[in-house]
């Protein structure tokens, strides 16, 4: 039997539910609101699949380590589902220091994953970054992401209709 003490720190937000992923993982509704510690694949290759979108339903992604290669993405549940948002990119290389962005408003239906990718000049995602996606409605996932890349940026396309691979 859990603790009154313990409930009450997680109905007040006192204490952050966690899943880690290292492996190929479909999320459920169950998982909603729970930062997800991401550990892509070096040599690249899987997926996070989110559920149904469902207004609400919110997931914070932390990705753990850095190194990591193409073909690693989030991605929806329903072909119905798409992604929107904003995904700001910098280069973290030290003799650069730029930094771009990807914009997409709102009903663009054909967006379906998140890509990330640490040495990219298209994508980002390194060790510390974080990515919150959240539905707003029965369709639409919101993405608000802050991405580093050691790649040299070019025109980010984070949201994308296809994984990279």
């Amino acid at each position: 039997m859990a603790k009154a003490t313990n409930l009450n720190k997680q109905a007040h937000g006192l204490v952050l539910q966690q899943k880690t992923v290292t492996a190929a993982t479909t999320l459920t509704a169950a998982d909603s609101g729970k930062t997800i510690i991401w550990t892509p694949a070096s040599g690249g290759g899987y997926h996070i699949t989110l559920p149904k979108c469902q207004a609400g339903l919110n997931f914070k992604f932390l990705i753990k380590l850095g190194d990591n290669g193409v073909g690693n993405s989030i991605t929806i549940g329903n072909t119905d589902d798409y992604f929107f948002g904003c995904v700001i990119v910098y280069d973290s290389n030290s003799e650069n220091e730029e930094i771009t962005s990807q914009n997409v408003a709102y009903a663009t239906d054909t967006l379906e994953f998140i890509n990330v990718d640490s040495d990219s000049a298209t994508t980002g995602g390194t060790v510390g970054d974080v990515i919150y996606v959240e539905a707003i409605d029965a369709n639409a996932w919101a993405v608000s992401a802050m991405l580093g890349t050691t790649g040299t940026l070019g025109t980010i396309v984070t949201l994308a209709a296809a994984t990279t691979s």
